[in-house]
């Protein structure tokens, strides 16, 4: 019976932890990062010429709602993200389930946009081969700006919160990058699985 019973939570225990590892590997993650020009600050806290990096985790098996081949848009694709800025301001908003858009040759650009309740997120290039096509793009991937500022009005950066605003296009400054990375599971979640396990196989000894 012991033998039984712990079989069965390891198989548990294991199937657990095999779907949070195969829920992690469909995650890449996006980071965004960029430099606040003059005059684009409306918050009391964060200031022209700071820094900022979003991190977000985006969820690659997303579908695409858009028909257009070169404009994917793929709704609800953010499942995680981050904003911090170098002055250390911790905006107060929710970077969960935004949206991702991924624009091919649009506007004489090849962009990728982020954007939900309070924010954008963008970067823009105009070497057109940065990549084909609407999909999500490969880990490794690395998209700079072009010239600065741009000539067209894309997004960089949107940010607000109960305090204020920063906000600014590429024709004022086009200083956004791009890298993408596959999301680690974190080693925490491993280090928690094998306690648990441990801890049901020496509490059914003790009651065996």
């Amino acid at each position: 019976m012991f033998r039984t019973h712990t079989m069965s939570r390891v198989i548990t225990i294991f199937a657990c932890f095999l779907f949070a590892s195969a829920a992690n590997a469909d995650i890449h993650v996006y980071t965004f990062t960029g430099q606040i020009p003059d005059g684009a600050s409306q918050h009391p806290m964060i200031a022209d010429g700071e820094t900022w990096t979003a991190v977000m985790g985006l969820d690659i098996d997303t579908e695409d709602t858009n028909f257009d081949p070169e404009f994917g848009v793929y709704t609800g694709a953010v499942r995680f993200g981050s904003l911090t800025f170098s002055g250390g301001y911790d905006p107060n908003i929710d970077l969960s389930l935004g949206d991702a858009f991924i624009l091919d040759n649009v506007g004489f650009s090849d962009s990728v946009r982020v954007r939900g309740v309070g924010y954008t997120f963008q970067v823009n290039n105009e070497m057109l081969d940065t990549f084909s096509g609407d999909g999500f793009l490969d880990p490794g991937t690395v998209i700079t700006p072009f010239d600065d500022p741009a000539q067209l009005e894309f997004f960089q950066l949107t940010m607000i919160d109960d305090l204020g605003m920063v906000s600014y296009l590429a024709n004022q400054t086009n200083n956004v990058s791009l890298s993408v990375s596959v999301a680690v599971p974190e080693p925490a979640t491993a280090s928690i699985l094998i306690g648990l396990l441990f801890g049901a196989v020496c509490r059914r000894r003790r009651t065996s």
